[in-house]
């Protein structure tokens, strides 16, 4: 943090740190959903990501888990299937920060 504030708001670079929590942020490596059974354990469909902003895809998110879970076909199920091959850092995101 001090090091990002040190490039962007110098001034605060140095300030007392008063108060602290744990931010319980969820993303996936690319930026998009993940909604998919697991493939090691068939009975298990994950629907993750995005929290930051996800609650307000809640009402689409239910509908497209329940797609996953009965295994309903679902043109956006195959974006936001099991991808392990996405390595972290693959965002696509561009209101990322990106050190320099």
């Amino acid at each position: 943090m001090r090091k990002f504030l040190r490039s962007t708001i110098p001034a605060l670079a140095e300030a007392p740190i008063v108060y602290t929590r744990v931010c319980m942020y969820c993303d996936t490596n690319d930026g998009d959903f993940w909604i998919a059974r697991d493939p090691e354990r068939p009975n298990l469909t994950i629907t993750t990501g995005d929290c930051g902003h996800g609650f307000k895809f809640a009402p689409v998110l239910g509908e497209l888990t329940a797609d996953a879970v009965e295994g309903n076909p679902n043109p956006f199920l195959q974006k936001f299937r099991w991808r392990p091959e996405i390595k972290l850092g693959e965002t696509k995101e561009a209101a990322r920060f990106v050190p320099n």
